[in-house]
C-alpha cells in the first residue's frame, strides 16, 4: 500500500493579517523610559515575553475584579434579605 505525501500548504501574509485583525486587539500606552527599560530587562532575565506579562496581568486583574463583583452581589443580597 502506497502512502500519500502530505501536501504542504501556504498561508499568505494577507490571510494571516485578516485573521489577526478579526481575533486580536492591540493596546498602546505610554510609560516612562526608565520604567520600560527596567521592565524589558526584567522580562529578559525572567525569560518572559513582554506580551505574556501583560496578558497575565490582564487575566489576574479580571479574576480579582470578578471576585470583588461576586462579593458585592453577595453582600447586596444579604443586606436586602436582612441577614447582614
Amino acid at each position: 500500500m502506497e502512502e500519500k505525501k502530505k501536501r504542504r500548504t501556504y498561508t499568505s501574509p494577507a490571510v494571516k493579517r485578516r485573521y489577526a485583525a478579526k481575533v486580536y486587539t492591540q493596546i498602546t500606552f505610554s510609560a516612562p523610559k526608565e520604567l520600560v527599560a527596567r521592565f524589558r530587562e526584567a522580562c529578559t532575565v525572567n525569560g518572559d515575553s513582554q506580551a505574556s506579562v501583560f496578558k497575565q496581568a490582564m487575566a489576574d486583574n479580571l479574576i480579582v475584579s470578578e471576585k470583588a463583583d461576586a462579593l458585592d452581589q453577595r453582600n447586596h443580597s444579604l443586606s436586602e434579605s436582612g441577614h447582614f
